[in-house]
């Protein structure tokens, strides 16, 4: 439905940005887990904040969730992930779960 034509036409991806609670532990489960490559990342405080990952032609973003006051309007009512899924299109759904599972990661 785009319109090649007009501004639709320059872009070229989307990539979930997802927020997370620990990220020494996403980075594990999505790097060591599941073999995405860490793309780009941002140091805050000499600590990893967020990431670009990547895995053949897809890419998805992580950030962990910055300490915030009790009452700040901007923290999300429910737990950190709820209501997200990703879906991944691939050749062969079998090998890949074979080689998730062979990382000790449950698939």
């Amino acid at each position: 439905m785009g319109d090649e034509t007009g501004t639709n036409a320059h872009v070229k991806q989307v990539v979930p940005f997802l927020r997370v609670s620990e990220m020494e532990r996403s980075v594990r489960y999505y790097v060591e887990g599941l073999g995405f490559a860490m793309k780009h990342q941002g140091i805050v405080d000499e600590k990893l904040r967020w990431c670009w990952l990547t895995l053949g032609g897809a890419a998805l973003m992580l950030q962990e969730e910055f300490p915030r006051k009790e009452h700040d309007p901007s923290i999300p009512g429910k737990k950190v992930g709820a209501n997200v899924a990703l879906c991944f299109q691939c050749e062969d759904g079998l090998a890949i779960y074979h080689q998730t599972v062979s990382r000790a990661i449950q698939a």
